[in-house]
């Protein structure tokens, strides 16, 4: 990190604690928030200083503040996450190291309803069948949460909580308007009748690519419906269903163009009864994927996820909190011709869970957790959690937690069936810039059934404070085990060319099996507050950095020997802050700025590593508030220096996939409510 932005850090801090000691005198101004509740760490309702993990907040309010359009924009913010914008509409978000084009670490729900991908793992960020307006918070756990959630909880949890038909009630419509063709709109309307309580909502997106901002880079609408009745005092039954409907058109290499169309329709029933609950939801996927090239080839996705899970809280004693409870999951993917799998497949999962909450006395808290999963393949796995939480003062805590979490190898891991043509100076780097770049070369990828879960082992030390009314630090560090990690294993050559014009020992035909190929360690931390200068002004800090190294060679990769090498996809240092000003007659200011260090990442086995230069982005948002605050009306910049960056490697004509060159959008919002 150079000099400028440590003088940056330095001068944020001198000012919090030159302002801290002013503000803490002028009491008639203070105007604080509240202390947030958390569902997500416990599976239970409490005080965020009481969470057993490290855990952030986004508020409504901090989703407005930062002007963004999408929700990976949104998570910046958040210390410890990795948020990497591949294209205008792809992103991928990973906590605390290992994100990748096709990120499959990180475990996301909408209302406690899992939205990855089975099939790769991952989440369509930009196909989320959710609008921006009818988020009431995100809460993010950063660390393993397998102990309640299972398997893809494997670097954290984002928990996406949605408002309900009371918050809600009413009609309100959104509109915003920006440069690259951006528009995005929103109508919701709910209302609440006696017992009955319903929300309907629909919206459309779209957006241009960064680099030929004159072709769509994605565009799709999205609708949802939920209804609520209330059986009595403490017991209610819910009912959501909805989808999305999307087409990406991505030029994902030069030579690669291909165009994505996906539908995400969903269907969840909760049952809440005092201290029970009972959800029940299907996802669906239906997909196509058409490579614009000569071949034009085009695969089709179908699957569904069938997902049912019953919990119950039981207090015994004054001591102990009890959360228990189980759920069973069924895959099913579609294969054969035009897919990318070798023939349908189905697989179910089962699991159970319990977590001890003991009040050993009344500073001390002990949390005692572990789960069971099953799994076809990989059989059982065991996860267990403890968290020591000592608060010396009411919302003044520290916390002492050891976790273990696993991730199941996606069914591509598992039972892909499918070859492509790449050219040769995609296999042989050696290669290019001569004749021989562009000969085919045949590439079948192959699943593998025997694959071990990839599995992580975390400690942690937390620190945080509510206590004060001006700032609001926190601090975790944390040292995690990886193990059994997944990736492009040794690959074979099926066939060489067996005489000139062509040099003998190039490949002609290549195999490419997953395996479990190496293991790693990481250590790390962040550091950051949340602070009051006045009552109209308020702001962020936090910085954190990692270091995640191989503990072993993995000679599949390359011929250099690996071990204690620092893995350089995983950012080492990223620095968030911001303000936010209340000014007069309605009017609001808001300004946030993240930094990212360099970082190097290569496309596939056969892809020597890109480095991809530090950036900073700076967003600012100037809003205002009318008709007796029931509209609002913002202008927002983001990237307002145009500082034009890659947040993942650019690429050429042989690279797959393909970072775009992310520059300035300007957007204009407005939203009304009736």
């Amino acid at each position: 990190m150079n000099n400028l932005y440590k003088i940056i850090i330095l001068g944020l801090i001198l000012l919090i604690n030159i302002t801290s000691s002013w503000a803490m005198e002028q009491e008639e101004e203070i105007l604080w928030r509240e202390i947030p509740e958390v569902v997500t760490a416990a599976r239970e309702r409490q005080p965020i200083t009481e969470a057993p993990s490290a855990i952030t907040v986004i508020t409504e309010k901090d989703i407005k503040h930062s002007g963004a359009t999408n929700i990976p924009d949104v998570l910046r913010q958040v210390a410890g996450l990795d948020v990497m914008m591949v294209t205008a509409s792809d992103f991928q978000v990973s906590a605390r190291g290992f994100n990748s084009a096709l990120s499959n670490k990180m475990l996301v729900m909408i209302d406690g309803r899992s939205v990855y991908i089975n099939l790769y793992g991952m989440v369509v960020w930009e196909s989320l069948p959710i609008t921006l307006e009818e988020i009431k918070k995100i809460e993010v756990i950063k660390g393993p949460g397998a102990a309640l959630y299972g398997a893809n909880a494997y670097c954290g949890v984002i928990n996406i909580i949605t408002k309900s038909p009371e918050e809600l009630k009413g009609r309100s419509i959104s509109v915003t308007l920006g440069t690259y063709q951006t528009l995005q709109t929103s109508l919701i309307e709910a209302d609440v009748r006696g017992k009955l309580s319903y929300k309907a909502s629909a919206g459309w997106n779209r957006v241009n690519q960064w680099e030929e901002r004159n072709e769509t880079a994605k565009r799709g609408g999205t609708g949802n419906l939920a209804l609520q009745y209330k059986i009595s005092a403490d017991s209610k039954i819910s009912f959501m269903t909805g989808s999305n409907d999307s087409i990406s058109e991505m030029a994902i290499g030069k030579s690669f163009p291909m165009n994505r169309e996906t539908r995400f329709p969903y269907i969840q029933l909760n049952y809440d009864k005092a201290d029970l609950k009972v959800r029940l939801f299907w996802n669906g996927l239906q997909g196509k994927v058409t490579n614009q090239d000569q071949a034009a080839r085009t695969f089709i996705t179908k699957t569904d996820t069938y997902d049912a899970e019953v919990q119950h809280s039981l207090k015994i004693g004054t001591a102990h909190s009890l959360v228990y409870g189980g759920s069973f999951r069924i895959y099913r993917i579609k294969g054969g011709p035009n897919k990318i799998l070798d023939r349908n497949h189905q697989q179910n999962l089962g699991a159970i869970f319990a977590q001890d909450n003991f009040k050993i006395r009344k500073d001390l808290t002990l949390l005692i957790g572990v789960r069971h999963d099953h799994h076809p393949l990989t059989k059982d796995q065991i996860s267990p959690r403890t968290s020591l939480i000592y608060t010396p003062a009411k919302n003044h805590s520290f916390r002492l937690a050891s976790s273990t979490a696993f991730r199941n190898p996606t069914f591509v891991d598992n039972y892909v069936l499918w070859t492509d043509n790449y050219p040769l100076g995609k296999i042989v780097p050696s290669t290019r810039n001569t004749a021989l770049e562009n000969l085919p070369v045949i590439i079948e990828s192959r699943g593998n059934k025997k694959l071990d879960p990839e599995k992580i082992t975390s400690f942690e030390l937390g620190y945080q404070n509510y206590t004060s009314q001006v700032i609001r630090p926190e601090c975790n560090l944390f040292f995690n085990q990886y193990k059994d990690i997944i990736g492009e294993g040794a690959y074979d050559i099926i066939t060489a060319y067996p005489t000139p014009p062509f040099p003998a020992g190039l490949p002609s035909n290549v195999s490419i099996q997953m395996e479990n190929v190496n293991h790693a360690q990481g250590i790390g931390g962040e550091i950051g507050c949340r602070f009051l200068l006045r009552k109209n002004l308020d702001g962020l800090f936090n910085y954190s950095c990692q270091r995640i190294t191989w503990t072993k060679d993995n000679p599949h990769t390359t011929t250099e020997d690996e071990k204690n090498k620092r893995i350089k996809s995983n950012p080492a240092h990223k620095v968030n802050a911001g303000l936010n000003l209340k000014l007069k007659n309605n009017l609001s200011a808001n300004v946030l700025a993240h930094w990212v260090s360099k970082t190097e990442m290569a496309a596939s086995n056969f892809s020597p590593p890109e480095k991809v230069a530090a950036y900073m982005i700076v967003n600012t948002r100037l809003g205002y508030q009318f008709l007796d605050n029931k509209a609002d009306l913002a202008l927002a910049v983001f990237n307002i220096f145009n500082r034009k960056h890659y947040e993942y490697p650019a690429g050429d004509d042989l690279t797959l996939p393909y970072g775009d060159e992310v520059g300035r959008r300007l957007t204009l919002y407005l939203h009304c409510k009736f």
